[in-house]
């Protein structure tokens, strides 16, 4: 059992527990709306930049807004990753993508070794249920709002994400795959 608790384990988990962290203090209050227009106001004099009215509103709203996509994006990925660490570890034994020996689980298994559903599904679904426990938790902060549009984009962005990933898979599976074929 210590093998389940070593390096690896840390490597591919703690980042994704990092991005949960994150997630969790800018659902706090002191991350709500009206202190990030005013971040924003004293970024934009800071730079020189006059900035009032609706287009400080809007600027401040897509910021959010890309946060969340990003943020959620971020979350969905990294809960894949790890999935996909965690599998290889215990399937082959090495810690460590750039292993010599990940190119022997990729000739082994194939696409399998980069991309499977269960690990897909992992990553949207810890980015989806984080979601909405935020929403939900920001239901009962004074300024903050929970709303079930930022579920969805939060949900669209860990699936987004996902998508990004099973494409990036298939074209690293093809170039190995080419690559041997040369040798």
């Amino acid at each position: 059992m210590k093998r389940v608790f070593s390096k690896p384990l840390v490597k591919y988990w703690l980042p994704a527990l990092i991005m949960l962290c994150i997630i969790r203090i800018e659902s706090t209050a002191y991350m709500g709306g009206s202190n990030t227009y005013r971040w924003l106001i004293a970024l934009y004099h800071w730079a020189g930049i006059d900035v009032t009215g609706q287009a400080a509103e809007d600027v401040n709203f897509l910021a959010r807004k890309s946060g969340h996509f990003i943020g959620y994006a971020l979350l969905s990925f990294l809960s894949f990753r790890a999935m996909r660490g965690t599998y290889l570890f215990l399937h082959f034994g090495f810690a460590g993508w750039r292993s010599s020996h990940a190119w022997e689980a990729l000739r082994q298994l194939g696409f399998r070794a980069v991309w499977q559903w269960p690990w897909a599904l992992v990553g949207w679904s810890v980015a989806a249920l984080t979601a909405v426990a935020d929403e939900l938790h920001q239901m009962y902060l004074p300024g903050r709002t929970g709303t079930v549009q930022d579920m969805a984009l939060d949900s669209f962005a860990a699936l987004v994400a996902q998508v990004l990933t099973f494409f990036m898979a298939l074209w690293v599976a093809r170039r190995r795959g080419r690559d041997r074929m040369r040798t």
